[in-house]
């Protein structure tokens, strides 16, 4: 595949493709991811003909969910969990809670008919099950009119990039989606390097997959993605009279983005684009999430850590 850029000539040399699958209100999640996998493969490689006895068969490879590195996971490197937990408690969050979030829990609890305190965390779940219920055009609570949906949605997006900013996006990165990051960049490395011969991976993640690698490549528009988004990372082969080169291509949702400030211009050189990687990704996994306010991680747990009880 190639495409023309200027004075050069790209050529792919390796495809890195996420993929977000919403699951319905977290259910079927595997099969839906299956079901993605196999959807996209036969997309991009149909077999050269019909055959109904036969299938096509590749490799799914998953993670047990204490170790997965495709979300940010505090089990996995636990500073994560401290920096949650510091957001938590900085005034900005203490202020936004009581003059916004508080009494739209209310009025959430009061339109669903719910007998038990709702907590921030239960607010995610439901707004990922509403969304998820009219994006297939199912009904929902008579009394979440589309003013409390809308602002439920609102509340959740400022939950979450607040977090994935705290204390900065390079250090959240570092201690969360950067591990996933890493991940891809060791593939990349191979490809340069001509020691592998696969020009595409597909990793299936969720929303909180795409959000903070978005953040964290500072191409995000701080929205929560649509419905079953895609990013893909081009590795491209510059040729050119005097040498050969490499640039990174960031897409979202078929769109091109620019890497801003790392990347001078879209495709990214990839002298630039090693500088994001230094930058986001764990140097030392020990150190990196070595705890270092015990306080903060031992006191009170926040009331937004506390579990959903039900979904409708």
């Amino acid at each position: 595949m190639e495409r023309n850029c200027g004075e050069h000539m790209l050529t792919l040399d390796s495809l890195l493709t996420i993929v977000s699958v919403r699951s319905f209100c977290d259910l079927m999640i595997c099969q839906e991811q299956d079901r993605l996998a196999q959807a996209l493969a036969l997309g991009l490689f149909p077999p050269p003909a019909p055959s109904s006895d036969k299938a096509q068969i590749f490799d799914i490879h998953v993670m047990d969910i204490n170790y997965d590195d495709m979300e940010p996971n505090p089990t996995l490197c636990p500073k994560l969990g401290q920096y949650q937990r510091e957001c938590y408690n900085t005034d900005s969050w203490k202020k936004h809670y009581q003059q916004f979030t508080a009494p739209l829990l209310a009025e959430v609890q009061t339109a669903l008919g719910l007998k038990y305190n709702l907590t921030s965390e239960a607010l995610l779940h439901i707004a990922d099950c509403l969304l998820t219920h009219i994006c297939h055009g199912f009904p929902i609570p008579p009394n979440m009119t589309q003013d409390l949906v809308s602002r439920v949605t609102a509340e959740v997006e400022f939950w979450w990039y607040t977090m994935m900013s705290y204390p900065s996006p390079q250090k959240y990165a570092k201690v969360g989606i950067g591990f996933l990051i890493a991940e891809m960049w060791k593939e990349m490395q191979a490809a340069v390097a001509g020691e592998k011969t696969k020009k595409f991976y597909l990793y299936s993640g969720h929303d909180n997959t795409v959000m903070p690698l978005l953040v964290a490549l500072n191409a995000s528009d701080y929205k929560w993605c649509p419905y079953a988004s895609m990013i893909q990372l081009e590795l491209l082969e510059i040729l050119n009279p005097t040498n050969t080169d490499y640039a990174v291509r960031l897409l979202f949702n078929g769109e091109e983005r620019h890497i801003k400030s790392y990347c001078d211009a879209s495709p990214c050189s990839l002298a630039q684009f090693m500088q994001f990687i230094r930058d986001n990704t764990p140097e030392d996994p020990v150190k990196d999430c070595h705890v270092t306010n015990h306080d903060v991680m031992f006191g009170p747990r926040p009331p937004s850590f506390s579990r959903a009880h039900a979904l409708f």
